[in-house]
């Protein structure tokens, strides 16, 4: 297989998903493209995950990966392209199913044009049961391509477009995804990182139902701080000081996922500045009720919890503390300059930051 245009590498990013995972290698494995190779990254799963995806491993394109710890799910997603060597890679979820054509379909339209990087497709929800979730209960698709002939606004077309993560689960041309920035663990890091892809490929769509792609509830604002907590991904003792100011703003942080995108992308500092101000206008626009209460809940932990980023005994735990905070502070700051409360705790952040006198 190593060498030919044809050769698709999918990559499953899998942790406890016993209930789904059979299905979805099922769909894999009779897809009418043949020519392809499956990496299955399990993310030290403690359930059968790993005793389900064994029998699978009899037919040789399929391999297991298993990660020693839990190194959170956008992290093992970062490892998809890793080991691929296809010149088409496919990142899953290991709840996903693929219709049979899909890899033809879309491998049908990247070959079309070598400055296509990423085709998606039309997608399904589908709850647990794998039936699909009525369509009054979830909004239509926003359907979009791109041209990166025009990279500002190809990009500027992600970001007010964006709505479901069929365009994260398309198909990429290697070579362009291997270009790309790591997937940031932030809120929004699927978003940022197809919206750098823009500024270098073409996106395309094909308009036919193909993925249909698992829902477990409505996400909450509580399962999104958890899912991108460094306090909770590494185990930080319940009760930690330390936890008080990992609060997690999903959509301030989902903001600042598109502005690091875009400080270290490979485009003209004139165009990183006209995309940053998109960037800040579309998330104000899309998502400003959302952060102006996360601004708020942050002065609230900022002033509930002075005392201990202030005026702690031991200097090196006062100045953590103080920069773990000024580092959430510094985000939303950057998406409301005009915020005075924000200036000003920034302001007293950073004096509990400077060195004590000589």
């Amino acid at each position: 297989m190593v060498g030919t245009s044809d050769v698709v590498s999918l990559g499953i990013a899998a942790f406890n998903e016993e209930r789904h995972v059979g299905e979805t290698l099922e769909s894999i494995r009779v897809q009418t493209h043949r020519d392809l190779e499956v990496h299955i990254f399990d993310n030290a799963s403690t359930d059968a995950t790993g005793a389900i995806c064994r029998p699978f491993l009899s037919d040789g394109r399929f391999h297991y990966h298993r990660n020693a710890v839990n190194i959170g799910a956008v992290r093992n997603f970062n490892r998809v392209h890793a080991v691929a060597r296809g010149d088409f890679v496919v990142p899953m979820s290991a709840n996903d199913i693929l219709e049979p054509t899909y890899l033809e379909r879309l491998l049908e339209v990247m070959r079309r044009d070598p400055a296509n990087g990423l085709v998606a497709a039309r997608m399904s929800l589908i709850d647990d049961a794998s039936q699909p979730v009525p369509q009054d209960e979830w909004l239509p698709q926003r359907v979009f391509e791109t041209d990166c002939a025009d990279p500002v606004r190809a990009a500027a077309t992600v970001m007010r477009s964006w709505h479901y993560p069929n365009y994260f689960f398309g198909m990429y041309r290697r070579s362009v995804m291997e270009r790309l920035q790591p997937q940031r663990f932030l809120y929004g890091g699927d978003v940022a990182f197809v919206c750098e892809l823009a500024l270098y490929a073409n996106i395309r769509f094909v308009d036919a139902t193909l993925i249909h792609i698992r829902r477990h509830g409505r996400p909450q604002v509580g399962h999104l701080v958890r899912a991108f907590s460094e306090d909770v991904l590494y185990g930080t003792r319940p009760g930690s000081i330390f936890s008080r100011f990992d609060l997690v703003m999903p959509f301030v942080d989902f903001t600042w996922a598109y502005l690091e995108m875009i400080a270290l992308a490979g485009i003209a500092d004139e165009q990183k500045g006209i995309l940053s101000r998109i960037a800040i206008s579309t998330q104000r626009r899309l998502h400003g009720r959302q952060m102006r209460a996360e601004v708020a809940a942050l002065l609230r932990v900022g002033e509930k919890n002075e005392g201990l980023w202030s005026r702690p005994a031991n200097l090196l735990q006062r100045c953590l503390l103080a920069r773990r905070l000024l580092d959430r502070v510094s985000r939303a700051f950057i998406v409301y300059p005009d915020e005075s409360a924000l200036a000003d705790l920034c302001r007293r952040l950073a004096a509990a930051l400077a060195p004590p006198p000589a």
